[in-house]
């Protein structure tokens, strides 16, 4: 009875933990279906590769645009500092010539475009841990061959939030884009 609590209280905990945080990226768009739990963990396995693409695919679009925009010093964009370095340098522009407007506004369609990959990849994790949870909920053990799900879960987490910061940091170069671009 002790064992069947402290899976349902950590259940609780972690589905809201990751829900909240997938929920934020994907807008709460989900659909949980009933699967076993060890589809439901391809599920999350395979969305979880995608987010992680689609991050990377965000971050080579923002360093496009940063190539577009001539601005050098903002290296991979690895860190805050990188990031806010070409924030910044976007922000300091007042004015650009008509081809750097051009240019600002297609960089601005392609960051945009990778958010929404990113959103939609993001939807599909938070599908895949719902399925998970749903089936935990039913009592379901988790496999053998799976990695202490507490790891697991503090990993998706950790990616989940990632990208969001990564999101709202994608936001506002858009923004400064759009304004550059008139």
């Amino acid at each position: 009875m002790k064992q069947k609590f402290q899976c349902k209280t950590f259940s609780m905990f972690m589905r809201s933990s990751i829900v909240c945080v997938t929920c934020a990226l994907a807008n709460c768009a989900s659909n949980t279906q009933v699967v076993p739990i060890s589809t439901a963990w391809k599920n999350v396995d395979f969305s979880e590769t995608n987010l992680r693409k689609a991050t990377k695919q965000l971050q080579n679009s923002l360093l496009d645009a940063a190539k577009d925009m001539n601005i050098t010093n903002c290296g991979d964009l690895g860190s805050s500092a990188l990031r806010q370095s070409f924030l910044t340098s976007l922000q300091s522009m007042q004015s650009v010539n008509p081809p750097m407007a051009s240019a600002a506004l297609i960089s601005k369609t392609r960051v945009l475009g990778s958010i929404q990959d990113l959103r939609r990849d993001a939807g599909t994790l938070q599908v895949g841990m719902n399925q998970l949870f749903a089936a935990i909920g039913r009592g379901e053990q988790n496999p053998t061959e799976r990695e202490d799900l507490t790891k697991s879960m503090m990993r998706i987490k950790v990616e989940a939030e990632g990208a969001i910061g990564f999101i709202n940091y994608a936001e506002q170069i858009a923004d400064q884009l759009q304004r550059l671009g008139g």
